[in-house]
């Protein structure tokens, strides 16, 4: 009985994703991939992502689908529990407006605003 290989499966390939890796990294363990949207455009039908211990923030939309006995897999590396957030942070610098109200610049307006997993009241304007 002779070795046969389902050639679906020939090219599948595993990567890697690391809140402390790189985009401009190959994806390895070694050298991970930093941010999970980058990651998934490296999949291809029969791929698996391992996803490291951390948290992960913005959206996600797969680049390519998989094939039927093929699938895309994306899974936690073993032991980890990384956590899939959702939301964008705010990077900018906060800044005290008055009272008790502060600013921050935003790239679009906001559908919730959360502080530490906790969902806050906008202020609204004009006030």
């Amino acid at each position: 009985m002779g070795l046969c290989l389902c050639p679906l499966f020939l090219h599948a390939a595993v990567f890697y994703v690391s809140p402390s890796g790189n985009d401009g990294n190959p994806g390895t363990l070694s050298r991970p991939f930093q941010n999970l949207q980058a990651a998934v455009t490296h999949l291809s039908p029969g791929d698996t992502l391992r996803v490291r211990e951390g948290t992960y923030h913005g959206q996600v939309r797969m680049a390519s689908s998989g094939a039927s006995g093929s699938p895309l897999t994306l899974e936690a590396y073993p032991g980890e529990t990384p956590l899939l957030d959702g939301a964008d942070p705010v990077t900018g610098t906060w800044t005290s407006d008055r009272g008790s109200i502060y600013r921050a610049p935003w790239p679009a307006q906001p559908l919730q605003v959360f502080c530490d997993g906790r969902l806050l009241n906008e202020a609204r304007w004009p006030a």
